[in-house]
């Protein structure tokens, strides 16, 4: 995460977040790196790890998107 450009950083959380985290969370999370200690796994295995995670984020968006349609439209039916 040190070598990791915070510009960089900063654009793929905006694209992966759809906005919410910027330049902020990206020092934060250097900050944070700068701090913690070190995990010695092999970069094919956390790379894995990542991809699940982020399989894990895009379903519970998906499952976001569902329940708010579903509160539209009981919204909808209270009008």
């Amino acid at each position: 995460m040190l070598k990791v450009d915070s510009n960089t950083l900063a654009e793929l959380l905006k694209k992966a977040s759809r906005g919410r985290f910027d330049l902020d969370k990206a020092l934060e999370i250097k900050d944070k790196a700068r701090n913690s200690f070190g995990i010695v796994m092999e970069s094919s295995s956390f790379a894995l790890i990542i991809r699940q995670l982020i399989e894990q984020i895009k379903s519970l968006e998906d499952s976001i998107a569902v329940f708010d349609k579903e509160i539209e439209r009981l919204q909808s039916l209270l009008k």
